[in-house]
């Protein structure tokens, strides 16, 4: 078992997971694939993890996890500094991890999600 961050939200919250479905469409206008993770409403892969990590600039390996609130203020750094793979030349397995990442993040702080970490 490796690194994951789940979409939690509140225990009325299956409305709020909604707007996953069409994450995995999004990622793949940028990307050739997404992380597996997305079926499910988390991500899966150490590379979505780091991507996570630089864009936010937070710890993803946090005990306590992120509430709705620090999500949306992680999405409000990841929008100022976060930083595209390039078009032209990307790496595949980075442009999957940055464009997973980037639209699970937008997704729960849209739908007032937290993210919970397990490792």
């Amino acid at each position: 078992m490796g690194w994951d961050a789940y979409a939690k939200p509140k225990p009325s919250g299956e409305k709020q997971l909604k707007d996953f479905k069409a994450i995995k469409k999004s990622v793949l206008k940028h990307a050739p694939y997404y992380d597996g993770g997305l079926d499910s409403y988390y991500l899966d892969l150490s590379d979505t993890a780091q991507a996570l990590h630089e864009m936010t600039g937070w710890s993803v390996y946090d005990e306590y996890g992120w509430t709705p609130d620090r999500v949306k203020g992680a999405w409000e750094h990841a929008k100022l500094f976060g930083t595209p793979p390039r078009e032209d030349g990307f790496d595949t397995t980075d442009a999957c991890a940055y464009w997973s990442a980037w639209f699970f993040l937008k997704a729960c702080a849209e739908n007032n999600l937290g993210i919970e970490f397990s490792y």
